[in-house]
């Protein structure tokens, strides 16, 4: 009994396996993995069945969240015969985004399931990969030129899209012609150095999709140097100390330049060079400099500053340069501080006065109006007390002229 059910069982199976070990569905795809919005997929397809068969033939698409039968033709068969079957595109669209295969069906006229079969399995994606070149930055007033790539995500260029480019208050529009995309951009000459964000956003008609975020850099327009000395009269051996700083067209310090400075005697022999970044101090021993005045220019592309210091002896220097003061410090420091601060003060004074016309107008009448009135003051004083005009013998008071008799 045991041998005849197993006899039974055995039958049953070969009835089963049949149509699978006889029939034969081979489905092929193009080699590529990954298919953006709007591209086409064609299988190629054919099948051979151990019997002639009259039938219909049917393909699926097979998503995550969606299925679609877009394919039903009728097939006839004759045994041991392989038929190469035409298979019309499929456009992939949005609600196929995810991981998909394509199924077949061969069924009976009746609706009985002959053979099936199913492709590998492929992406189907919305997106989009933008490449930019070069680097993005550019000084106030310039043009600079966006330009990239897009692609699809099977490496394969966009053959046609828009790029918006979004900055600021702005909203611009370039077209997408076989991957390639440029837009030129213009800075106002009074534009903050910083970093503008720039937002780039890819499109097509089928809506493959991709954005980019990007900064451009607005470099400084460097504008002027400034030399600002610690002490511009200085005794031999002291050391020069400078602070040298570039400023921009917004008169902000740019830290990240480099300035050459050189030292010239008053021959303009080149006495010392080295360079140095922006606001940090030039440092410069004298011990081996004659006396005399010195001259230090600082330079940055084409730009320039000269500013002038002096090396002095002290008279009886060298019995003071060692004697403490009662303040515990030397004579020689003392005199130097004297000297520097006599110096600064006045450079300082008429520099303020100068870069003031009005405020020198005035100044200018004060003086001479003053001047009037101390020599006239005899006088005025005369013609109060009612005095002859013609006794000028207290015109002056610092000046005697004897009339002529």
């Amino acid at each position: 009994m045991e041998i005849i059910r197993r006899l039974i069982v055995l039958q049953l199976f070969f009835i089963l396996i049949m149509p699978i070990a006889f029939g034969e569905i081979i489905i092929t795809l193009p080699e590529k993995d990954v298919y953006n919005l709007g591209e086409k997929i064609v299988p190629t397809v054919s099948i051979k069945e151990d019997q002639d068969y009259d039938g219909f033939f049917s393909l699926y698409i097979i998503c995550k969240d969606y299925d679609l039968k877009y394919y039903t033709t009728p097939l006839s068969l004759e045994a041991n015969t392989r038929t190469q079957l035409f298979i019309p595109e499929l456009h992939l669209y949005k609600p196929m985004v995810s991981k998909c295969s394509i199924k077949l069906y061969f069924e009976s006229i009746e609706g009985n399931t002959i053979d099936t079969a199913s492709s590998e399995e492929f992406f189907v994606t919305d997106e989009l990969d933008i490449t930019i070149n070069g680097n993005l930055e550019a000084k106030p007033g310039e043009d600079i030129t966006l330009s990239g790539e897009v692609k699809k995500q099977s490496d394969e260029v966009l053959s046609k899209g828009e790029m918006e480019i979004n900055f600021g208050n702005n909203q611009e529009k370039a077209d997408i012609i076989l991957g390639k995309f440029k837009y030129t951009l213009h800075l106002s000459d009074d534009a903050e150095t910083s970093e503008i964000p720039i937002l780039l956003v890819a499109r097509d008609e089928y809506g493959n999709y991709d954005k980019e975020d990007l900064s451009l850099g607005v470099m400084p327009i460097p504008a002027r140097i400034e030399n600002l000395f610690e002490n511009d009269v200085l005794f031999q051996g002291e050391t020069l100390k400078v602070n040298v700083a570039l400023y921009d067209h917004k008169n902000r310090i740019i830290n990240s330049s480099k300035i050459n400075i050189k030292i010239f005697n008053s021959n303009d022999k080149l006495v010392a060079e080295n360079d140095i970044q922006s606001s940090n101090y030039f440092e410069f021993g004298t011990e081996d400099l004659k006396l005399g005045t010195y001259f230090i220019l600082s330079s940055f592309e084409g730009i320039k500053k000269q500013d002038s210091f002096i090396v002095v002896e002290v008279a009886g220097q060298q019995n003071l340069e060692n004697e403490p003061t009662g303040d515990g410090q030397t004579s020689q420091n003392k005199i130097a501080k004297g000297i520097s601060s006599v110096t600064g003060a006045a450079v300082s004074t008429v520099g303020y006065i100068t870069s003031r016309p009005a405020l020198a107008s005035i100044i200018l009448t004060l003086i001479i109006l003053g001047t009037v009135i101390h020599y006239s003051w005899g006088f005025i004083k005369n013609k109060a007390r009612g005095k002859k005009p013609e006794d000028t013998s207290n015109l002056f008071k610092d000046y005697k002229f004897e009339e002529n008799k």
